[in-house]
């Protein structure tokens, strides 16, 4: 049986970098300054992370992306 994995895909104001981890698949926590090329990690990770972890096999991974910004106004 396939799975479809959840993997959270938050903006670090303070470090700059979009950071990537995952409930759904244990040990998946990777960040870059690129969120496209930090999900094209992910897709790299994802299957031996999932293989290692003895979960069923990926059908697909969905994303969700958050970035939140706090703008002081003088």
């Amino acid at each position: 049986m396939q799975k479809e994995y959840q993997v959270r895909v938050d903006y670090d104001n303070d470090a700059g970098v979009w950071i990537a981890t995952s409930d759904d698949i244990v040990g998946l926590v990777l960040e870059d300054e690129s969120p496209e090329y930090l999900m094209k990690r992910v897709t790299e990770a994802a299957p031996e992370l999932i293989r290692l972890n003895n979960l069923s096999a990926c059908k697909a991974i969905n994303f969700s992306m958050t970035r939140n910004e706090r703008v002081v106004i003088a």
